[in-house]
């Protein structure tokens, strides 16, 4: 991909043609557009990066990041979360027993009637998510997922405003986390297969 198609990308995140020229002021590889932290690209969010990666990274490259995202989020919020029925599943999401989105929705599903809701919402929306990011802006979609969560939670308990708050702050915490990882994630993997194509 060149450095024209990625500054599209940039430029889809809201950067104006100034903002572009100033950010380009070299060809840049993939990797570099998401390590550089120069005074130029200081300011550039982990979000911007990632849609850069999700949409200009080979698609092998982008399924080992959304996988990861997928699997943290599992382990963040299905893995000891008290309910048997959704531990085992999420026991045999991160062993490949059965990744399949739609046993994920189902495991949602029976969940959402128990008094673990906004937990369970939570997971099975970040996974659904990071598993369809691949084909889509992976970063955006995954985001929205968390929003679309707190709308959930927020009918569902509607007489609970205090946790509703909570809710959407742990959402934001968590969004802005979960694109770091996701960000080091694709570092991790780009710099993986550069140096695997060079020794080859």
């Amino acid at each position: 991909m060149t450095d024209a198609e990625r500054s599209r990308e940039l430029a889809a995140c809201c950067h104006d043609d100034a903002r572009l020229a100033y950010l380009f002021d070299r060809p840049m590889t993939l990797t570099e557009i998401l390590t550089r932290r120069d005074s130029s690209w200081v300011d550039v969010p982990a979000i911007n990066r990632l849609r850069v990666f999700f949409r200009t990274a080979p698609r092998s490259l982008q399924m080992v990041v959304a996988n990861r995202a997928a699997d943290r989020q599992v382990r963040a919020h299905c893995l000891h979360c008290g309910h048997a029925v959704v531990e085992r599943w999420a026991t045999h999401w991160l062993s490949n027993e059965d990744r399949s989105q739609i046993t994920a929705w189902a495991i949602a599903a029976d969940w959402a009637t128990t008094p673990l809701l906004q937990a369970t919402m939570r997971a099975a929306a970040a996974v659904m998510e990071c598993q369809r990011a691949t084909s889509e802006a992976a970063v955006a979609a995954a985001c929205q997922a968390v929003e679309r969560i707190v709308r959930v939670a927020a009918n569902c308990w509607a007489t609970a405003e205090v946790v509703v708050a909570w809710i959407a702050e742990e959402a934001e915490a968590a969004r802005r986390a979960e694109r770091e990882a996701q960000l080091a994630d694709a570092i991790q993997v780009l710099t993986t297969a550069e140096e695997a194509k060079e020794k080859a």
